[in-house]
């Protein structure tokens, strides 16, 4: 299962491709949204944005969420079949980011006027719309809804120096680091729901290469451990103090388990 933690970084400028998209190097999310929380015509896509990072959810599976469609309290929304790419209902899990995006979302629903559960998330705005705008005098719509956020999402990127990358970019972002994280790749597709063949193979090639630098680190780590266990004379006395001692705190749980085992092979005695 997908880790919940906090997830406060986003994508920075420097967006690097890869070959399923693009995807943003990590970053901290403070100066996205702060630079948002500036301007209220951001603000929405803002809140949309930390939901797209938080679960790796396509723009439009959010623009078609419905008030019943948000599980705050079990920690994942539904994706209905009829907005899915795959025509798959499913059940992805909110990261921290989500679960505040959505909290915020929420409460401008609710200001909006949606009450009910079959309610849009996202009311539709009648005022910017050519075809409605011209017949009603209402500004909002919770039946239908939202239709783009791009010209605020890009004016945004624009503000925050990230040119050029796309809300969509957000699910590549997610699942990379979920690659690299060390998600099965079974689990991030329940999470994701569409994945072709291109896509697994690019997660599984993230994956291997987070393993060689983790591996790369570790054998970093330990090797003066093995030059000593090959004979020859560790350079850092400190270092061999260290794993002196850690060897000294390991050996009591060792002699621990090797006497509990003693004690289970000693012969009853006898009647």
């Amino acid at each position: 299962m997908l880790d919940r933690g906090v997830h406060r970084r986003l994508p920075t400028a420097a967006a690097e491709a890869a070959s399923c998209g693009e995807s943003g190097n990590e970053g901290t999310a403070d100066e996205i949204i702060a630079t948002a929380k500036n301007n209220e015509y951001w603000q929405l896509a803002m809140y949309c944005a930390a939901v797209a990072a938080g679960t790796g959810c396509r723009s439009w599976e959010i623009k078609n969420l419905h008030l019943e469609d948000i599980r705050l309290t079990a920690g994942t929304i539904l994706i209905r079949e009829e907005i899915a790419k795959n025509r798959q209902e499913r059940e992805p899990c909110l990261m921290a980011l989500a679960e505040w995006g959505l909290r915020e979302l929420l409460y401008r629903a609710r200001q909006l006027g949606a009450s009910e559960p079959e309610h849009y998330l996202l009311p539709l705005n009648l005022r910017k719309s050519r075809h409605w705008s011209k017949k009603t005098k209402q500004k909002w719509d919770v039946t239908q809804p939202m239709t783009t956020w791009v010209k605020s999402w890009r004016k945004l990127m624009e503000k925050c120096k990230m040119r050029g990358f796309r809300f969509h970019d957000l699910r590549h972002t997610f699942r990379t680091q979920g690659a690299e994280a060390g998600v099965p790749l079974e689990v991030m597709m329940a999470q994701l729901g569409h994945m072709d063949r291109e896509t697994s193979l690019e997660y599984v090639h993230i994956q291997q290469r987070a393993f060689e630098r983790a591996k790369a680190l570790i054998e970093q780590e330990q090797a003066e451990i093995v030059f000593a266990a090959k004979g020859g004379v560790r350079s850092n006395p400190a270092r061999a103090t260290t794993a002196t001692a850690e060897t000294r705190i390991a050996l009591p749980e060792l002699r621990e388990h090797h006497d509990a085992k003693n004690l289970r092979r000693v012969p009853r005695s006898s009647p």
